[in-house]
């Protein structure tokens, strides 16, 4: 028999901190107006794109709500 595994994935974990953030209500978290949270993007729990290199850049990437840029 094996045991229920009860770890939460990273999106599930920004997902849960999100909608508790909005009164538990997670409608709320959806439509988030708090565009300056570093948990934005995520909110949904499903995954996003995260790369977006813009042509003729220096090579340097660095996280930015809506993915990373250089």
């Amino acid at each position: 028999m094996t045991e229920k595994n009860n770890t939460l994935t990273l999106l599930k974990a920004i997902r849960a901190k999100c909608v508790d953030c909005c009164g538990g209500v997670a409608t709320e978290a959806d439509q988030c107006p708090v565009r300056s949270c570093p948990l934005h993007p995520f909110r949904s729990g499903k995954p996003i794109s995260l790369l977006q290199r813009p042509a003729g850049g220096s090579g340097q990437l660095s996280l930015i709500p809506g993915g990373i840029k250089e």
